[in-house]
């Protein structure tokens, strides 16, 4: 609308009047926004300054962060191909994103696990939250794990969020350790519960102890 004000006969230089903009709140995660305001129809005997324009800012207050869900978790055996990975949207004091939210997932390096040897390769997984996600919104990214018959005990994988969109920030959570667990086992034992030498001469009797690996 429009908002008029008046200096009154008497008024000095430097005197001064307000204009209004009254603000208000939701819970809307959308961003700092702007109002733009102008000066027009000034009346006789005064002329509009230089500064005939102004930007007033609404800080937005409502602030939201994504974060992976936990900071570790493990597969239940290597058949688990498609070990999936939560992150959460968190809005502080509930709310609503006004514009979608994206992040990135990525395989910091550093595990044990071999990419292509132990998982199909992670790469950069994008996770979108869409307009309308709500405080604890999640999306989940994909650990593609390979099974193979090496014994070679518990890998690790570390993933890290990066490249998250305005307005959210990236929460304290921001790295995730995924355990691809071993299911080879192995064994050893003696091949057999008893043996017998041909008699006292035989002084170097050997006994046999197996290795196993199934599968």
């Amino acid at each position: 609308g429009t908002q008029t004000v008046t200096f009154p006969i008497g008024a000095a230089d430097g005197a001064s009047q307000n204009v209004t903009l009254d603000v208000l709140a939701d819970t809307d995660v959308e961003g700092d926004e702007t109002v733009n305001l102008a000066l027009q129809n000034v009346s006789a005997a005064a002329t509009i300054g230089a500064q005939n324009s102004h930007v007033a800012t609404i800080t937005d207050d409502d602030a939201a962060s994504v974060a992976f869900a936990a900071a570790t978790s493990a597969t239940a055996d290597e058949s688990a191909a498609g070990h999936t990975i939560s992150v959460v949207l968190t809005i502080a004091g509930g709310g609503s994103l006004s514009s979608a939210v994206t992040v990135d997932a990525v395989d910091a390096g550093g595990g044990s696990a071999t990419s292509a040897t132990d998982y199909t390769a992670f790469g950069t997984q994008t996770v979108t939250f869409p307009i309308g996600a709500a405080d604890g919104a999640s999306q989940n990214v994909t650990l593609a794990v390979l099974a193979d018959t090496d014994v070679e005990g518990n890998e690790t994988v570390n993933l890290q969020l990066q490249n998250v969109s305005a307005p959210a920030t990236i929460g304290a959570q921001n790295t995730h350790v995924a355990t691809i667990t071993d299911d080879d086992a192995t064994s050893v034992a003696f091949a057999a519960a008893t043996s017998a030498t041909a008699d006292e001469s035989a002084a170097g009797h050997n006994i046999s102890v197996v290795l196993s690996i199934p599968g």
